[in-house]
């Protein structure tokens, strides 16, 4: 029972972190300007990775996707396992 409550926990924790990453990161990029920094080259790096995230995130959508005429079988519990979602045809 400790462990449900230690992961729920953790879930929480991590939900909230995330939530609040995008206004630190802001945060942390303000305070920075205001000392004159961040350089071109730190910007060129982060575009960088900006770019590389948002073309692996478009690979992935493109490589996980359903057929166009594919029907989408929702996830189900059978025999006290999740069978996964799958498209059938």
């Amino acid at each position: 029972m400790v462990a449900f409550h230690t992961a729920r926990m953790f879930e929480r924790l991590t939900e909230v972190g995330l939530f609040l990453l995008p206004f630190a990161a802001f945060l942390a990029l303000r305070l920075a300007a205001a000392r004159g920094w961040p350089s071109g080259f730190v910007l060129g790096w982060a575009g960088g990775a900006l770019l590389v995230l948002l073309v692996g995130l478009f690979w992935f959508a493109q490589a996980h996707r359903l057929p166009p005429d594919a029907t989408y079988v929702p996830a189900r519990v059978s025999d006290g396992r999740i069978r996964p979602g799958y498209g059938s045809p």
